[in-house]
């Protein structure tokens, strides 16, 4: 069919009640532009009276100049011309693009780097700002330098003493109602890593100590090479704060059990104590009795005083509010700075190590009570009482060893590690019932026979930390940057 209008073969036919045939385009534009007229027989028409034709796609007949294959030649070539050109014009637009989005790569690395210097110049100032600031209600020794022992060795009065007294003696008699379940091996045997972060700087790698809340178990907090600690909540996943102030590596870390407060203590000689705030968590007081790092920190059962010792050979008391030292007890003969200490359950004693030997002292009286001389051949790494009340554990790079307190002549059990175990910290799980060591891995011991149960070997590198949470599970820190927690699946 063609079209009355063009004369060429219509592709949309169209056909009028005069019965004339237009290209569907062509007539509605006619009829738009002429009012609505014929254009052939001039009579009023509208786009409603169209009928539109039901035919096979026509095929455009071939033109006269593609008659002949040299033609077709010619059009084929003008064809790939075009192709070709254009494929041109696209590898030009292509390449403009690729220069565009190289140049915004080398800007956003250029801004991450930026960024990530100002985070760090923005730490480095907090740390300065922390360690020339005065502490927040300071009440302590100087935060710039050691105050001298003479001024702040209050004493341990009789008032002090009666409570610890009272206190133990209601501890015990607690201890003897109290039950605890233990696990079976089989549960320990199947410990599995649960998490891993990363929370300190990758710049400065490394994380030595660690601490778990005693009543919210989902608070850790790790102290690291970079100087720093950081308080994390496992359940959220997310960390809460970080602890600037220290100038040298973190090496202790303690929660308070009931009170909003942390304590760090640090390569830098001092102990600091973290208080909680409305606006976050700030340092209270700063502690610098000590003339050597500080190794090892630990709460009293009471809440009310704070046991640090030090590389210096000494262990000092302090009341946990104010940072004031009650006393300081030196030990002048000592081979060896103090590596390890600990109260114990009931808060009478407590224990340090100076190299190969343990040494148990009467809190009340300072006055050392027993000495398990050459206990180890090697050096005392850490040590940990049971919360039975009548065992500890001690450990070195040679051997793991478990004491009955009530008689301490020889270990009850020991255990020989291998050359490179390279202990480092040693843990008592709640029930009394199992031991964990950290070393170049986390094995752990049933207290019975003091036979291995498990052994967990997540971390890359030594394990510098491990801690029994009340409800379980195991905690971790290493040189390899992380803090990883165990369980059972």
């Amino acid at each position: 069919m063609e079209c009355a209008l063009s004369g060429k073969v219509t592709q949309h036919p169209v056909i009028t009640r005069s019965g004339h045939v237009f290209e569907k385009a062509l007539i509605l534009k006619h009829l738009e532009v002429s009012g609505g007229t014929c254009p052939i027989t001039k009579e009023p028409l509208s786009p409603q009276e169209l009928i539109e034709v039901k035919v096979n796609p026509a095929v455009k007949p071939r033109p006269a100049t593609a008659a002949h294959l040299p033609e077709l030649l010619t059009i084929f070539q003008n064809e790939w011309d075009a192709s070709a050109l254009e494929a041109f014009h696209l590898k030009q637009q292509l390449g403009i693009v690729r220069q565009e989005l190289a140049h915004s790569l080398y800007q956003l690395d250029a801004a991450q780097r930026v960024i990530a210097r100002l985070l760090r110049e923005r730490d480095e100032a907090r740390e300065t700002l922390a360690r020339l600031q005065p502490p927040v209600g300071f009440s302590g020794a100087k935060a710039d330098g050691p105050k001298p022992m003479e001024e702040e060795n209050l004493g341990v009065t009789a008032e002090i003493v009666s409570k610890i007294t009272r206190l133990s003696e209601e501890l015990g008699k607690e201890r003897q109602k109290r039950k605890v379940p233990a696990p079976s091996q089989d549960s320990i045997a199947a410990f599995k890593q649960t998490s891993s972060q990363n929370t300190h700087k990758a710049a400065e790698p490394g994380l030595l100590c660690l601490d778990i809340h005693p009543t919210d178990n989902s608070l850790i907090i790790t102290g690291g090479v970079d100087k720093t600690a950081v308080l994390y909540n496992q359940e959220t996943k997310k960390k809460v704060h970080t602890l600037l102030g220290h100038s040298k590596k973190v090496t202790a870390v303690k929660f308070h059990p009931k009170e909003n407060a942390i304590y760090t203590a640090s390569a830098d000689k001092t102990v600091r104590i973290w208080t909680q705030r409305s606006d976050g968590i700030d340092c209270s007081s700063v502690v610098s009795v000590h003339s050597g790092p500080v190794s090892a920190l630990d709460v009293h059962p009471t809440g009310d005083f704070l046991l640090s010792a030090s590389h210096d050979r000494s262990w000092a008391l302090h009341d946990v509010h104010t940072g004031h030292t009650l006393t300081h007890v030196a030990n002048a003969s000592a081979d060896h700075g103090i590596a390890s200490a600990m109260f114990h359950p009931d808060g009478i004693l407590t224990a340090t190590t100076n190299g190969n030997n343990i040494k148990v002292w009467d809190v009340r009286k300072q006055q050392e009570i027993a000495n398990f001389s050459n206990a180890h051949t090697g050096l005392v790494a850490s040590l940990c009482f049971s919360e039975n009340g009548y065992q500890m554990v001690s450990g070195s790079s040679e051997a793991l060893h478990l004491w009955d307190l009530r008689s301490p002549a020889a270990p009850v059990h020991s255990f020989a590690f291998e050359s490179d175990f390279n202990l480092s910290s040693v843990s008592i799980d709640w029930s009394g019932k199992y031991v964990a060591a950290a070393g170049n891995e986390i094995r752990i011991f049933a207290t019975r026979k003091f036979v291995p149960v498990a052994s967990l070997k997540d971390h890359s590198q030594t394990v510098t930390g491990v801690k029994w949470a009340k409800s379980g599970f195991i905690a971790s820190t290493s040189l390899d940057r992380s803090f990883k927690t165990f369980g059972s699946a």
